[in-house]
């Protein structure tokens, strides 16, 4: 982790929503205003996606099992049984995971129209992880593809990654209420942001500082991908992690998958 206090773009769904397990007709409520703690990120400036990055999902994270939404991020389809997020979103064995691919989770669907998982997997140099998903239940859902070896490094020297944009997606708040209170619609969103550099493992973008047009990551996106703007649109090259400040407007951290360790995790559950 770089060296600036940072936040994790993780959503503590303090909007505590029932997953109306033990009703599969039953509709669970609409999340209400939440508190953000230290956790996961969301898309400032942000579009709905509408049908577009159909292969990027939400991710309701249910950490006692007890059928009720406890934190939500973001994350990726890499192959049809593995979905791609943030290491901090994946919190141990107990932990049911939540998946939809609909651009708009809110008012939350009935459990039964979730992918369900219990297996997931976290790097250990990364913060990145996997959840494996049930063989068949993403069938007709887009997969994206792992970035070549250095990619990033490459394009850095010639110049081309400080032309290019971040193309960021995920699932988080609409907005915030002062620097702990957000807002969250369910909505699929995504914005572009400035690429300011590489540092170590991490990509850093410029946030949407001031009066900026561009975007930034905050709470709810982590684990959701990071593309080029000029790039292969298939291909996701970071996911989205941490955020300098609450106000979701500093600099936000994207975890590179370019680099020796991520491919090499990565390679364990998606044949290249």
């Amino acid at each position: 982790m770089p060296n600036a206090k940072l936040v994790r773009a993780v959503l503590p769904a303090s909007l505590a929503a029932a997953l109306a397990c033990s009703d599969p007709s039953a509709n669970a409520p609409t999340a209400p205003v939440t508190r953000v703690p230290d956790g996961p990120q969301l898309v400032s400036n942000g579009q709905p996606t509408g049908s577009a990055y159909g292969g990027v999902g939400v991710v309701l994270i249910d950490q006692g099992g007890d059928g009720t939404a406890d934190f939500l991020c973001s994350g990726s389809l890499i192959s049809p049984t593995v979905l791609l997020t943030a290491g901090h979103c994946l919190l141990g064995p107990g932990t049911v995971y939540y998946i939809s691919f609909v651009p708009d989770v809110l008012p939350l669907p009935p459990a039964s129209a979730f992918i369900v998982s219990t297996t997931a997997f976290t790097s250990t140099t990364d913060d990145i992880g996997v959840i494996i998903l049930p063989a068949g239940s993403t069938t007709g859902i887009p997969v994206y593809d792992l970035p070549t070896l250095g990619l990033l490094d490459q394009l850095s020297e010639g110049g081309g990654l400080a032309r290019d944009r971040a193309v960021i997606v995920g699932y988080g708040v609409d907005r915030l209420q002062g620097m702990q209170t957000s807002e969250l619609d369910g909505v699929r969103k995504v914005t572009m942001a400035k690429i300011q550099g590489l540092v170590g493992g991490f990509i850093v973008l410029s946030g949407a500082e001031g009066n900026s047009s561009h975007g930034s990551v905050c709470f709810g996106d982590s684990g959701g991908p990071m593309f080029l703007a000029n790039g292969d649109p298939n291909t996701i090259v970071g996911v989205n992690d941490a955020v300098r400040h609450e106000g979701c407007q500093a600099h936000a951290y994207d975890v590179r998958l370019d680099t020796p360790t991520a491919l090499s995790f990565l390679s364990q559950y998606v044949t290249p």
